[in-house]
């Protein structure tokens, strides 16, 4: 049916990321005149260097001890997106290494989505050591705090494209 529809004459293109979903919406019967890929990626051009000055100001942003070994999350926090696996296994790995910290730059979340994690996070028994950034931060201010940190995470339940813009930026 889906096939149908966008083999009609109503439908004048499909846009999907990847090479894959190509192959499958060809497969099911999309005509290939009607598909475009537009492939996702990052101008280089864009990428600044992070002063030593913005470096400060994301481990303020972190709040957490100058010795700190960081774990980082950014994105949204949804089940479906795999944030809640990262607070289970970082409680695991937090009762063996007593000096790492998880920060969480939570995309667009609001005070109650804070409340929540606040709240899981402390069940967990790592409520101390998991710092949740909600609302928006500027493109420099996601930089330095990935620089600021030592590893970046990229949990996913479901991956729904092939490769997650997240894991390109």
């Amino acid at each position: 049916l889906f096939a149908r529809m966008l083999s009609s004459s109503v439908v004048v293109a499909v846009i999907t990321q990847s090479e894959k979903n190509r192959k499958v919406l060809v497969g099911a019967g999309v005509p290939e005149r009607k598909i475009m890929r537009v492939p996702v990626g990052l101008d280089p051009d864009e990428r600044r260097h992070v002063s030593k000055q913005q470096l400060d100001e994301a481990r303020v942003i972190l709040g957490f001890p100058d010795d700190a070994k960081v774990f980082l999350y950014l994105g949204a926090v949804r089940r479906i997106r795999g944030t809640y696996a990262l607070f289970d296994a970082f409680a695991i790995a937090a009762q063996r290494q007593r000096n790492i910290y998880l920060g969480v730059l939570a995309r667009g979340a609001d005070h109650n989505l804070l409340v929540e994690v606040h709240a899981y996070c402390h069940r967990l028994g790592i409520g101390d050591r998991v710092k949740v950034v909600g609302g928006w931060l500027d493109r420099e201010q996601v930089w330095a705090c990935i620089e600021a940190c030592d590893v970046v995470t990229l949990p996913f339940v479901v991956v729904p494209s092939d490769v997650p813009l997240a894991i390109l930026e």
